[in-house]
């Protein structure tokens, strides 16, 4: 016997990711976008102990931006 299981995230590697608009995005808001994607998962825990200061009480991933350009081929806009 065998089995084999993908995990939701896992089920996105065929799908490419689109978006209106290319800009700056939370990492928070990134993981948001790719679980509504894969629709598998109800609720996302994040652990609140990673800070930029220690006094700082914001998750970590709602202060860090990346550009929603990374997550595009250039070859796709070649031709």
């Amino acid at each position: 016997m065998e089995i084999e299981a993908v995990d939701g995230i896992a089920s996105l590697k065929g799908v490419p990711f689109r978006t209106n608009t290319k800009s700056l995005e939370t990492f928070l808001n990134l993981i948001f976008k790719i679980l509504k994607r894969c629709q598998c998962y109800r609720y996302l825990y994040i652990t609140d102990n990673i800070r930029l200061t220690a006094t700082d009480t914001t998750n970590i991933l709602s202060k860090i931006r990346v550009s929603e350009e990374n997550f595009f081929d250039s070859k796709d806009y070649e031709n």
